[in-house]
């Protein structure tokens, strides 16, 4: 019965040794106790479960005065004092454990503790102690070989290591299996193994590791099972909010892993794990540009979601296209076309990501590179807008309100990459092609009058000219904005990209007259 209750986990009992730091971790497991301190042990553990804690607290005074090198009576010194609310004592005797068992696989919390203790967060610095001291430590030897391996590039060999790990943590049979094929020969420190072991062990930063591996090499659904375990088996805030921002990115990463067709599912999950991250994090530029990325995304997935719809209601309404605009039947295909065409180019995708951009440009310390992205935003809003399907299908000067709309999303693109050089003057040049493509793109519209683009230079020539001047304007400065590129990028003359683009203006500059 007695061996049902222990709650005791192996790094109790058992050692590590490691050779150098700088070389392939190398370990043997040893058992230097007697069988009499871990009677004591094992009934300060069944005192607790009894919750007779003055009988807990003897038994493991007595373990420790029988062996005090050894960290099993701290840790349940530890247990009880903490149980009682002892916080002082309780610290004290789980740092004499840490410091005994002197966990190299765990040094990164080892750290973080330091820094709880230093700002007196008690709450968090139980519950690492806690974590720590529960590692198993052939689950925490697996953890340095996949440090190693991950170091040396041997990504699947990491991969397994970190596996192994959580599983030596979480599943004591399979542990055992390990144990006795690795020690065969030593029965009595199996039977040790068995009498102590714990079945509801975790290891979250094995599980966070093995994420990384996965995230890094494109398996984003392993990715996302990875994190959502470790986030599920801690609840201290800084580790949490860590696997929750990984998770979020692995999510967002999904979305995206096909950047032509990207899907709204793992996207609005991104945006959801995002937001719980910078409840936290506020002030996370990392953080905000993905969340910002992921409602983009996400509405450019929505948006062409109605693709195949709108296909079938343009064919049904081109066959009563040369009905009386009054003929009840044209008024019903034109009213199903409204309909799809409002939800296609919903007035309020990209909002969430402007907010959010702006968001970036309202910290203290922003990076100018959300001026890009502003940029980039506005274009794609005037591209997916429905001012810009009435130019492709409706081939007349129309000058709709929509339409206006449309160029004004372009000329605030233009404006933010303009502000993006006047921040970044060494940039990469790429946003000289971006304003190139935003200029040559506004040449198609033709706005109202009183929008155009008129200053005291070339008031003139719109007065004279209007249309035409407008049009060639704009694929002047798109001209222009692409020589600037090339000057950064002289090879890009030989694509057939930029030639037929270079063309294409050309030939439109000279047809404009």
């Amino acid at each position: 019965m007695k061996i049902k209750n222990i709650l005791l986990g192996l790094s109790a009992f058992l050692a590590i040794s490691i050779s150098s730091a700088n070389a392939t971790p190398n370990a043997y497991v040893t058992f230097h106790t007697s069988k009499n301190y871990l009677v004591h042990i094992n009934n300060g553990y069944t005192a607790l479960e009894m919750l007779n804690y003055p009988l807990a607290l003897k038994e493991f005074l007595t373990a420790k005065y029988i062996d005090d090198e050894l960290s099993a009576s701290y840790e349940g010194l530890g247990r009880v004092y903490e149980i009682t609310k002892n916080y002082n004592q309780s610290l004290k005797n789980y740092q004499k454990a840490l410091d005994l068992i002197s966990p190299k696989y765990a040094q990164d919390m080892v750290s973080k503790i330091n820094h709880y203790r230093a700002n007196k967060e008690v709450k968090n610095t139980l519950a690492l102690y806690k974590i720590i001291l529960s590692i198993r430590p052939e689950a925490g030897l697996q953890v340095l070989y996949g440090d190693q391996n991950k170091k040396e590039k041997n990504w699947q060999k990491a991969l397994v290591s970190y596996q192994r790990a959580y599983d030596f943590q979480e599943n004591p049979q399979g542990y055992l299996r390990y144990l006795e094929i690795k020690y065969p020969n030593k029965e009595y420190e199996r039977y040790l193994v068995n009498k102590y072991i714990q079945k509801n062990l975790s290891y979250p930063e094995a599980h966070f590791k093995a994420g990384l591996v996965n995230l890094d090499k494109g398996n984003y659904y392993n990715a996302i099972n990875e994190f959502s375990r470790a986030n599920s088996q801690i609840t201290i805030p800084d580790y949490e909010n860590k696997y929750t921002f990984y998770l979020a990115k692995s999510y967002y990463k999904l979305g995206v892993s096909n950047i032509n067709k990207p899907v709204a599912s793992p996207l609005n999950k991104a945006i959801i794990y995002f937001d719980k991250y910078l409840k936290i994090q506020p002030n996370s530029s990392e953080a905000l540009f993905s969340l910002a990325n992921s409602y983009f995304y996400k509405d450019i997935a929505n948006s062409n979601s109605f693709n195949k719809q709108l296909e079938q209601t343009e064919k049904e309404f081109e066959k009563v296209q040369k009905l009386p605009i009054q003929d009840p039947e044209y008024l019903d295909k034109k009213k199903d076309l409204n309909i799809i065409l409002n939800k296609k180019y919903n007035s309020n995708f990209f909002e969430k990501t402007l907010e959010t951009l702006e968001r970036i440009r309202s910290l203290k310390s922003y990076d100018p590179g959300v001026y890009y992205s502003l940029g980039n935003t506005y274009f794609k809003k005037g591209m997916m807008s429905k001012g810009f399907y009435d130019h492709y299908k409706n081939m007349n000067s129309e000058k709709s309100a929509s339409r206006d709309k449309t160029y004004s999303y372009f000329q605030s693109s233009i404006e933010q990459y303009k502000k993006y050089i006047n921040k970044n003057p060494k940039n990469n040049g790429l946003v000289f092609y971006d304003i190139g493509i935003v200029y040559y793109q506004s040449s198609k519209l033709e706005p109202n009058r009183t929008i155009l683009p008129i200053t005291e230079e070339n008031a003139k020539e719109y007065e004279r000219w209007g249309p035409k001047f407008y049009k060639r304007d704009m694929l002047g400065h798109s001209i222009a904005n692409f020589k600037k590129y090339l000057n950064y990028y002289p090879h890009a003359k030989n694509s057939a990209e930029i030639s037929n683009l270079m063309r294409e203006m050309q030939l439109a500059m000279i047809a404009v007259w």
